[in-house]
């Protein structure tokens, strides 16, 4: 029984049109599978290495680790043995301070960092550089302001409009892609993105709980760490739907490179039944059944979980997708190289998320119990070495 994706069709196409023309490609059954053996557990309830709730994580070479996490006005750094070793940055509002700094970028011998709307360069030793801060306009009548993305190849910066996950709430249907130069100006539009049933928003008695709904079928955004490239993972709008078209816009290049996958259909299951149990469970301070009857009576379920759920594309041009298991939770992770070829897939508890890979190395966290975060390292066996 096929578990993961299945390749369905490739091509190319212009930048300015981005879009291709397909031609038929398929990959059958024939799927290696691969092993992610964990090398390396950090953080504790209350060791040397505490963490919260991680929020971004990117490679550095083959022997540092950047961290942001949330409510932390700094970016942790971590060896390859997960031991801090430093932190670039601190809480504020001046020069190379944060208040949620956000995914690090790199760019020659420079990290960059976001925070809100503005974008702080470091050297690699910690020292900051620079800030950036476009006074950029909303992209649209409801949208608020652009938030930064990425540091891009050319030297630009790749802004979202919107804000993430968050963005929808009924309001947003997409939201642009831009290139900005670090003077402020917009350079150009490169995609649009899709979200238009990533969140809810539950009222009762005049008070509202928003956030992304766990079953949402928004676009998946990856930039290449190189910043050559960025990469839109979409879902067909049908909750019934399984096709996946994956879009890689080269802007070294000037082309588009798009290809489509087939994924299974999971049912939704315990998914809604878990996740309304912790949304009203945890933290919640409205009364004693209001609550699921509120999500009961305003949030709109699919039958079907999304086939994409999660997705980033590592340092080696390598886009790692997670979708849905049929054993309950599980998720599978498949490994596509830059044409599109699937080169392996593997499950992983449910719980725990992929962030970062290189090589045969890959960083991905987790909460285990009472929440705690946790980082870990993982060997891939068993993948292609050519794939490697």
């Amino acid at each position: 029984m096929r578990v993961g994706f299945a390749a369905r069709a490739s091509g190319w196409g212009a930048l300015v049109v981005l879009g291709a023309a397909c031609s038929s490609v398929d990959s059958g059954d024939r799927v290696p599978r691969f092993a992610l053996v964990e090398e390396v557990h950090a953080g504790s309830m209350d060791g040397p290495l505490t963490l919260t709730t991680v929020t971004g994580l990117r490679m550095l070479g083959a022997d540092t680790v950047l961290v942001t996490q949330y409510g932390v006005g700094y970016v942790l750094v971590l060896s390859s043995s997960g031991d801090s070793v430093g932190a670039i940055g601190r809480r504020g509002e001046g020069p190379g301070e944060f208040m949620m700094p956000w995914v690090p970028s790199t760019y020659g011998d420079t990290i960059w960092v976001s925070d809100g709307g503005a974008v702080h360069q470091f050297a690699r030793s910690g020292r900051p550089i620079t800030q950036f801060q476009p006074r950029l306009e909303p992209f649209g009548d409801f949208q608020p302001r652009p938030r930064p993305v990425a540091v891009l190849a050319d030297g630009s910066l790749l802004y979202q409009g919107g804000v993430g996950s968050y963005a929808g709430t009924g309001q947003l249907d997409t939201v642009p892609l831009v290139r900005v130069a670090r003077t402020g100006g917009v350079i150009d539009t490169l995609a649009l993105m899709s979200f238009g049933d990533c969140c809810f928003n539950v009222q009762l008695e005049q008070r509202g709980r928003t956030g992304p709904h766990p079953a949402g079928r928004e676009d998946h955004l990856m930039v290449d760490p190189s910043g050559r490239s960025i990469t839109l993972v979409a879902t067909e709008g049908a909750s019934d739907s399984s096709k996946v078209v994956v879009r890689t816009i080269d802007l070294s290049r000037d082309t588009v490179v798009v290809f489509d996958l087939t994924a299974p259909l999971v049912p939704i299951g315990s998914v809604q039944e878990d996740w309304i149990s912790e949304f009203c469970g945890r933290g919640s301070d409205w009364p004693e059944g209001a609550c699921e009857r509120a999500v009961d009576e305003q949030m709109t379920w699919p039958e079907y979980r999304p086939p994409v759920e999660g997705a980033f594309i590592d340092h080696d041009g390598r886009v790692w997708l997670r979708g849905p298991h049929p054993a309950p939770d599980s998720a599978t992770w498949t490994v596509l190289d830059a044409d599109g070829r699937i080169v392996g897939e593997t499950a992983l508890d449910g719980s725990r998320s992929l962030a970062d890979a290189r090589g045969d190395t890959v960083w991905g966290s987790y909460e285990g119990d009472y929440d705690v975060p946790y980082l870990v390292r993982y060997r891939i066996a068993g993948l292609p070495p050519d794939s490697q």
